[in-house]
């Protein structure tokens, strides 16, 4: 090779090895920390913000932002993003790990905000508290009542409360009703009377009641609305020869006649104080009061008793019935009794037509001049506090049945009782004089039971014939052909156990009924 072609060889050569060691200085990485080169397959990525996942705060509770209360302790419910802060008033809430929370506060008297802030968002509600001191209050609408009604006012307060009750120019003090230990919430009835004029030439607009409650330093409250006393338009004659002398029966005067039109009605003593028209005991259901069955009738008093919106009308014969009441379920009222006038006889007469027993029931079947109320006692019986509506027993100790026919001067027929008869043993009437005992005020039929402490229903009617007619449930048949170890059985019979009162006490629960 001569020596021009060698050194351009030597030349290229040179360049070769200069542009491969350039190019193995671009590709070729050099740790730090290992002498081993490490071939680099990713271009570098510059740090990003993380993915929104959606989620967001949802309060389940309440569904509006503002609400209104009447209790101090308040809970919000609802979801979040459990891996974001969560702050209301900037306190951190607590939540579970899936950011499900429950927070519990409590109120102030007012207006209370809370401001929720999650993910950069601001959720506010407001909640307004109402400290109450009166619950509610009767007669709280418009009302209308005869002339001479007595009008039961009626608050249910927070209890320690001082409640009073402004109308007509009067201010009254209402009482607290009797505690009978079933009532366990802050708040109790309190009652006052209010009597309404009398024998009114025209209808009095009597304005409103004011009703007005303080407890602890906090007053509240409220008005009814009109009350208006219709004029007297019933002339009564309150001759007292109309009314027995003695008994339970009461003078409300005759000239005014209540007929019972609903299957039957409810009871209550209608020589009432006002002592018990203030504590409530005025509406107490009692297993010594009966029901009256339809067709019913009697002198009434031209005006009411209204007592937390319900109306009772009393009758000559002592008692008190409703005028009207609500068929629960439904709201609407049916009548119970319907007022006109007229004049009944001055007496009744009693005649023992039938007294016979079918199985299930033993019965008793009457004639009557007309349909006079009766009283039915089962006696002779203790209960254990009456006063506060506890009428317990520990023992049953009544063993006969009185039947007291109401202004009855006669009472004709015998009753004999067979001996197979399952329920009653012996019958006997008493004849009941007034308390001068100058004259006869009405019979009672006693009834004695078979057996002490035995004794399983009744009920009453008149018939087709307008007979009064008493059924009184048999106890159950004891069939001696068992082969168990009592050697006797209860075939077709039916045991209910806790079947309950109806209302609250529903009683057990199951197969469907």
């Amino acid at each position: 090779m001569n020596s021009k072609l060698k050194k351009i060889f030597l030349i290229s050569l040179a360049a070769l090895i200069a542009f491969s060691s350039a190019a193995c200085k671009k590709s070729v990485k050099v740790d730090n920390v290992s002498s081993e080169p490490v071939i680099s397959s990713k271009p570098a990525v510059s740090e990003e913000a993380p993915v929104d996942n959606g989620i967001r705060l949802v309060i389940s509770s309440p569904q509006k932002n503002t609400d209104y209360v009447t209790e101090p302790d308040y809970t919000f419910f609802g979801t979040s993003d459990p891996a974001e802060p969560l702050t209301v008033n900037g306190t951190a809430v607590e939540r579970g790990e899936d950011g499900i929370f429950a927070y519990s506060v409590k109120l102030n008297v007012g207006n209370n905000v809370f401001n929720f802030e999650h993910k950069g968002e601001t959720h506010t509600y407001t909640v307004n508290y109402r400290y109450v001191i009166i619950k509610e209050y009767t007669p709280s609408g418009a009302q209308t009542y005869p002339s001479g009604s007595t009008i039961v006012v009626n608050v249910n307060a927070r209890r320690g409360s001082t409640v009073t009750a402004a109308f007509n120019g009067e201010t009254i003090t209402l009482t607290p009703e009797k505690d009978t230990g079933e009532n366990k919430t802050d708040f109790i009835g309190y009652n006052g009377v209010i009597r309404l004029p009398s024998d009114n030439a025209q209808d009095l607009n009597l304005g409103k009641i004011t009703y007005k409650a303080v407890h602890n330093g906090k007053t509240e409250s409220f008005s009814s609305g009109k009350i208006i006393c219709k004029k007297s338009d019933v002339i009564v004659d309150y001759d007292p020869n109309a009314t027995p002398n003695g008994g339970r029966y009461m003078n409300v005067g005759s000239g005014y006649i209540a007929e019972i039109v609903e299957y039957n009605a409810e009871t209550f003593d209608g020589n009432v104080s006002d002592a018990s028209l203030k504590d409530g005991s005025v509406d107490w259901s009692r297993p010594t009061n009966n029901y009256l069955p339809k067709g019913t009738l009697d002198y009434c008093s031209t005006s009411l008793i209204s007592y937390k919106e319900t109306n009772y009308v009393t009758l000559r014969a002592g008692y008190r019935v409703y005028l009207e009441r609500k068929d629960k379920p439904h709201t609407e009222l049916k009548p119970v009794v319907r007022r006109y006038v007229g004049s009944l006889p001055d007496h009744n007469e009693i005649k023992v037509a039938d007294f016979s027993e079918d199985g299930s029931h033993t019965r008793l079947t009457l004639d009557a001049l007309w349909k006079a109320p009766f009283y039915l006692d089962i006696l002779p019986q203790s209960y254990t506090n009456p006063a506060k509506q506890d009428y317990r027993i520990t023992q049953a100790t009544y063993n006969y049945i009185d039947i007291t026919f109401c202004y009855a001067t006669s009472f004709e027929g015998e009753i004999t009782v067979p001996e197979s008869n399952p329920l009653f043993k012996s019958a006997e009437v008493i004849q009941n004089y007034t308390a001068d005992g100058s004259a006869t005020r009405d019979f009672t039929l006693r009834l004695h039971l078979k057996k002490q402490g035995a004794f399983y229903g009744w009920d009453s009617y008149y018939n087709e014939n307008n007979q009064l007619v008493f059924e009184f449930l048999n106890p159950k048949a004891v069939t001696a052909d068992a082969s168990n170890e009592y050697g006797v059985n209860l075939n077709g019979a039916k045991i209910l156990i806790d079947v309950g009162h109806g209302g609250k006490d529903s009683g057990a629960i199951g197969f469907g009924l």
